[in-house]
């Protein structure tokens, strides 16, 4: 229990961890100004960003851009059932494979005992793209209210808490805590703002495929499932232009991101003594 105790609280901390304010802190501390700090504040969130992804690996959870196989693994795991896939296609227009077509997929799940709606899509066909989970959920009473830790929605009535999380990473971690602080509500009380939709969904309905209402019949989402109003999405995965060498910018901020690091090891080692 102690050792589950102390993963979960290694893993919050990373989960909260703003490297960016880090970095700031420690230039202005060093007196310093945001040329070094920002740079540094990105070199920290890639070393925070590395440990976080190895210690939810550790711990079996999901992480970022994680493979779809392994994602579905853990959701079963979690007891969860799959009540909809939409296959759907899109024209690659990023990087070498410009004008590919890419076979993709909506997924749709359903936990029945915390009446919990989980909804993702996919990119480049094997990758979890971006997603999250809705739910109604209440607090025990000893509990403070407070916005659950990266959760989106709103308190209503005296104690019960409407929203969802991305679904992406640390799904496991977000339950564990959501079930150890309080208790899901399996028949919602209040729909939360639902996403249904895909990236390749279209408001003009040019999308390759059309999205099928829920046929899971589950109580919770029976009667908000259907009829989703189509909207356009980008891909969670951020692109980049591709340039043939680096322009002064680049190489000034490739600098400065040097500078910053030394100045942090310099601190660190400041720290230590």
């Amino acid at each position: 229990m102690n050792n589950e105790a102390d993963r979960d609280g290694r893993i919050g901390e990373l989960l909260e961890y703003d490297a960016i304010a880090v970095g700031e802190d420690m230039a202005e501390f060093a007196g310093l100004g945001p040329d070094v700090g920002v740079p540094l504040g990105f070199m920290l969130f890639q070393d925070a960003n590395a440990r976080k992804e190895q210690a939810l690996t550790e711990a079996d959870d999901t992480v970022l851009l994680g493979d779809l196989e392994r994602y579905l693994r853990i959701v079963a795991a979690e007891g969860f059932t799959e009540v909809l896939r939409v296959p759907f296609t899109v024209e690659d227009n990023y990087g070498s494979s410009g004008g590919e077509v890419k076979r993709e997929a909506l997924f749709v799940f359903f936990h029945d005992r915390d009446g919990i709606l989980l909804v993702f899509d996919t990119y480049g066909g094997g990758k979890v793209n971006s997603g999250h989970f809705y739910y109604n959920w209440v607090p025990k009473r000893s509990q403070q209210l407070g916005m659950p830790t990266g959760a989106s929605g709103g308190w209503y009535g005296e104690r019960l808490w409407v929203g969802h999380h991305d679904c992406r990473e640390a799904l496991r971690f977000k339950l564990r805590r959501l079930r150890q602080r309080g208790s899901f509500v399996p028949t919602w009380q209040r729909q939360p703002f639902l996403w249904l939709l895909h990236y390749g969904d279209h408001p003009t309905g040019r999308s390759t495929t059309t999205t099928p209402s829920c046929r899971s019949g589950c109580s919770s989402c029976r009667s908000t499932c259907s009829g989703a109003s189509r909207a356009t999405s980008r891909p969670a995965r951020a692109t980049a232009s591709r340039r043939s060498s680096s322009s002064p910018t680049q190489k000034s901020f490739m600098l400065s991101a040097v500078w910053g690091f030394s100045v942090a090891k310099h601190l660190l080692r400041m720290k230590e003594v």
